[in-house]
């Protein structure tokens, strides 16, 4: 497999990305990596305690909670 590389052309030059903002990121897991989510629920229902949802597996849990520490470091 070929190794990933930091890609930084789709940066804009004339953004300045340390200011405060909503930015949008993806994360690639390798196919071996444990999955992150899984769905629960019943399709068939749209609202209630059976509606489908997203459940944070462990793996899952930890990176959520490494994005909430970095959200709470960076909010001044």
């Amino acid at each position: 497999m070929k190794a990933l590389r930091a890609r930084m052309t789709r940066r804009a030059n004339f953004h300045d990305y340390t200011l405060a903002g909503i930015y949008m990121f993806t994360i690639f897991r390798h196919q071996n990596a444990p999955s992150l989510s899984q769905i629960s629920g019943d399709p068939q229902r749209a609202v209630g305690v059976d509606a489908p949802r997203v459940v944070l597996l462990p793996t899952g849990r930890i990176l959520d909670d490494e994005i909430q520490k970095t959200m709470e470091l960076r909010s001044e």
